[in-house]
């Protein structure tokens, strides 16, 4: 990326401040359950879970509500999320300690019966942005990288939220703006 940066002559300072973004990790804990072990689904089929509530879940996501192919016929698979800056703590644990306190904060929001049929964990180290203090600078910065190289445009979770609507969103108003900064630069060329 910093060759890149040499290429494009933008300001180091700014690339600094964009690539500098502190980053938690979060590790993805996926249950699986018979029907008949689960009384209470969230409707929805997500919980996000306030830090409040002082659970190890930062949420709660059913894929198998939403997508009935995510899981054996007569089950649920249910992905809790753990770590993230409130709980970095967790990422320390082991794939099989992660699930013991996964399934056992899961009882809290769920209405859960047994031990999960099933069990994996997949774990990022780097996975949620912090808009820590500066984050508007931060912002500011890759606004200033994108007006000196209009043939760059960025785009993430740090910069247009952390779900995937958000993120898809976010690309799609950048591929705008490229099309937009290319389109003024062919016709004033």
């Amino acid at each position: 990326a910093y060759q890149a940066l040499e290429c494009t002559g933008l300001d180091q300072e700014a690339f600094d401040a964009v690539a500098t973004l502190p980053c938690a990790g979060i590790a993805a804990v996926h249950l699986g359950f018979a029907q008949d072990q689960l009384r209470r689904l969230p409707a929805a089929g997500r919980i996000l879970v306030p830090g409040v509530e002082r659970s190890p879940i930062l949420s709660l996501v059913i894929p198998s509500a939403g997508f009935p192919d995510r899981a054996p016929s007569g089950h649920h698979l249910l992905t809790l999320f753990l770590g993230g800056a409130r709980r970095t703590d967790l990422l320390a644990l082991s794939d099989s300690e992660l699930v013991t306190v996964a399934a056992d904060a899961l009882g809290g929001w769920v209405d859960v019966t047994g031990v999960p049929e099933m069990a994996a964990v997949t774990r990022w180290a780097a996975a949620l942005p912090q808009a820590v203090r500066g984050h508007g600078a931060r912002l500011q910065a890759a606004a200033d990288i994108e007006t000196a190289a209009p043939r760059v445009a960025l785009c993430g979770a740090w910069r247009d939220g952390l779900s995937v609507a958000e993120v898809l969103q976010g690309g799609l108003r950048a591929a705008e703006r490229l099309s937009e900064r290319l389109s003024g630069m062919a016709g004033g060329h």
